[in-house]
């Protein structure tokens, strides 16, 4: 039995009836019945695929990018190439889910969804892959031959740029799913 965070009544079906939201179904039975339209599914992909890459970019700033000074230099070179050729098993499928999810949702947007949006979420994207292949992959690759203290204070400082624009992606897809589910 749920109880009201404003009256402290318990409720059977989830609201008290003094509740002032007593008009609208249980939470239950919000979407009973319902379908998910392409626009929102495509929204729903953005906002996986960001949040999840917004995560995966401060794991790797705040955890693994710091670690890498504490690898070794017998073990760095080994442990970069390994680091080059299973990172794409993490991010290269996020990152075709956040494009697929973009360019589905600028194609078929969910009628509370501003154009903007997933137009910003997009070039964030793409400043993502342009920073990837100008600056971080050029790094990693110069890290694959030796650790530099100075290359990887560079690296650490340059991937904030792509932590910047995925969490900022991300609190654009959790502002649409808010703007098209709870409008």
């Amino acid at each position: 039995m749920l109880m009201c965070r404003v009256t402290g009544e318990a409720c059977p079906r989830g609201r008290p009836a003094s509740c002032r939201d007593n008009d609208a179904p249980p939470a239950s039975e919000l979407l009973r019945g319902t379908t998910v339209g392409a626009g929102q599914a495509f929204l729903l992909l953005e906002t996986a695929a960001t949040t999840f890459m917004a995560g995966v970019l401060w794991t790797m700033q705040l955890l693994n990018y710091p670690l890498l000074a504490l690898v070794g230099r017998d073990a760095f070179i080994g442990y970069e190439s390994a680091h080059n050729r299973r990172f794409g098993l993490v991010v290269i499928p996020g990152v075709l889910a956040a494009a697929v999810g973009g360019i589905g949702l600028i194609a078929s947007r969910p009628g509370h969804v501003p154009l903007w949006a997933p137009a910003s979420e997009l070039a964030l994207l793409a400043a993502v892959i342009v920073s990837t292949a100008a600056v971080q992959g050029r790094q990693h690759a110069a890290l694959a031959s030796g650790f530099s203290e100075q290359l990887h204070a560079r690296l650490v400082g340059s991937n904030w740029i792509r932590v910047a624009a995925w969490s900022a992606a991300a609190g654009i897809a959790l502002w649409m799913c808010h703007q098209e589910f709870m409008p």
